[in-house]
């Protein structure tokens, strides 16, 4: 605690683990934070990949973690925002995901990679079928009645 009080994250790093957000995925995150922070962006990382699984609401607060790290490590920064965005695809919420990577490239404008992934995520979206276009299937079936018997 004190560590964290005097703002000494590679401090805090030493004595904090994910055993002690007890499966809180918010405090998870927290600890992943710090942990990245510390400089340990394998372990933190890995942190906000499981705290993402077991909530995908904090996708948005990783992907701000991972645009703030794109300052100093724009590679680790760049994993984050993906790890994130690919899972947010994966649920066809491809708004959110090209959103992530337009939030990075803002700040990592020379950054070929989250360009590239940016492009691929808008094609795959544009390919994706639009829940407002498409008609449920029970939904056209009165209508085909209906045209006939007219």
């Amino acid at each position: 605690r004190a560590c964290v009080a005097r703002g000494d994250a590679i401090g805090a790093a030493k004595h904090l683990n994910e055993e002690m957000a007890e499966g809180n995925p918010v405090l998870l995150l927290a600890i992943a934070e710090i942990q990245l922070r510390a400089g340990k962006h394998d372990r933190g990382i890995a942190l906000i990949q499981r705290a993402v699984a077991q909530d995908s609401s904090i996708g948005t607060d990783a992907v701000r973690i991972g645009v703030e790290l794109a300052r100093r490590q724009p590679d680790a920064g760049f994993l984050l925002v993906e790890m994130v965005a690919d899972a947010w695809a994966a649920d066809s919420q491809f708004a959110l995901a090209i959103s992530a990577y337009r939030e990075f490239i803002a700040q990592q404008p020379d950054y070929v990679p989250a360009t590239m992934r940016l492009r691929e995520m808008e094609a795959e979206a544009s390919g994706s079928p639009d829940d407002n276009r498409v008609v449920p299937f029970r939904r056209l079936i009165p209508a085909v009645v209906k045209s006939r018997t007219a």
